[in-house]
């Protein structure tokens, strides 16, 4: 819908320096608006599923503190972010989400779409990096139903961007490394960890004294920490 659109970004002069860093705050936020008052007008001329788009520039903002951000447990169960991909996906709680308007579920099974997934066949089918001249990637019916995986990584937790060259250097400090679910920023992984899988702190495991020792054996004890109970 927006192919072959430019937006300037110095319709009322530019606010950049040679360095393209901004100097002019106000003149970048009327560019800005500018831009957002065209995108506005080509998408008051669409008209989506019978129903005719209406939409406007709004310059009122939204302040930082106004905004209330989902929780990570909700991220969790309907986000799946990539480098360049985003999807979002209701869940099967009519108490958080509607109920689906298609049978979407039917075919993807949670909702989300599979990590692409590049192949070569020469001397057979096999799995191929990204980058890969000869390599091609399966449409979607073909990468559910080949059984091939790239070392041995799981077809459910597959990182979104495994075989996207520009990042597969980056996959694995992506990755949660408990519930294999992909980021696509390190920072993300770290608030998603410390929210879903907060680790145990040592001084919060109470300490169990033991009632008695039972036996000793050169550098070993036995000792009774319960009725009946013996640790080694």
């Amino acid at each position: 819908m927006l192919a072959g659109i430019i937006l300037p970004y110095d319709t009322f002069g530019t606010h950049l320096n040679s360095k393209s860093e901004t100097i002019d705050e106000e003149l970048e936020q009327e560019n800005f608006h500018k831009a957002g008052e065209t995108l506005a007008e080509v998408w008051n001329e669409t008209v989506i599923d019978g129903h005719a788009v209406k939409a406007a520039e709004w310059r009122g903002g939204v302040r930082e503190n106004e905004m209330e951000m989902p929780s990570q447990e909700w991220l969790a169960g309907h986000i799946r972010a990539s480098q360049y991909c985003l999807q979002i996906v209701k869940c099967d709680n009519e108490e958080c989400c509607a109920a689906p308007r298609s049978a979407i579920k039917n075919v993807l099974p949670d909702g989300f779409m599979p990590a692409p997934f590049a192949v070569t066949n020469i001397d057979g089918l096999k799995p191929a990096d990204g980058d890969d001249p000869q390599c091609r990637f399966m449409s979607l019916f073909q990468r559910m139903s080949v059984n091939l995986l790239p070392g041995n990584s799981s077809m459910s937790k597959m990182p979104y961007d495994t075989c996207c060259p520009t990042v597969k250097n980056q996959i694995t400090s992506r990755t949660c490394n408990i519930c294999k679910m992909y980021f696509p920023s390190q920072l993300m992984v770290y608030d998603h960890k410390k929210a879903i899988h907060p680790r145990i702190k040592a001084n919060a495991v109470p300490k169990t004294r033991p009632l008695r020792i039972a036996a000793r054996r050169q550098r070993e004890l036995m000792a009774i920490i319960a009725s009946g109970t013996f640790y080694k």
